[in-house]
């Protein structure tokens, strides 16, 4: 178990989690269920919140992974069914969208052409993928 650094209790709320395959989204997953919540862990590689629900069932928290694009309307339409099915609905102060993952640290003079289409991609992943999932 992790040493969670507030005394936090989200007994019986829903948080969903996307880009929950990576390290932060995961952590974050794990300290949402450790604190009581409903875990619905959302990644674009399936495997990798399989793994990371299955971890969690294993030591007793609620935790499902659902493979998804958060660019995909459609897509996250249905997941977002299918976790009304799984757990009922999710306060929407108990989303989390953390898909944006791509480092900024090159200044916007010494990026090439491809490094500002990644950075513009990033940018309307971020806030489409907030947009889709919050709404």
């Amino acid at each position: 178990m992790m040493d969670l650094p507030l005394n936090v209790d989200f007994t019986g709320k829903v948080v969903v989690i996307t880009g929950a395959g990576g390290v932060i989204c995961s952590t974050m997953a794990r300290a949402f269920a450790q604190a009581g919540a409903k875990v619905a862990a959302i990644n674009r590689t399936g495997i990798k919140v399989e793994k990371l629900a299955e971890e969690l069932r294993a030591e007793g928290f609620i935790c499902n992974g659902y493979e998804g694009n958060v660019l995909d309307e459609e897509g996250m339409k249905k997941i977002h069914e299918q976790i009304l099915a799984d757990f009922g609905p999710c306060d929407k102060k108990t989303y989390a969208n953390n898909v944006f993952g791509l480092s900024m640290n090159t200044t916007i003079m010494n990026t090439s052409t491809k490094q500002n289409r990644v950075r513009r991609h990033s940018l309307i992943l971020t806030w489409k993928g907030s947009m889709t999932c919050s709404a």
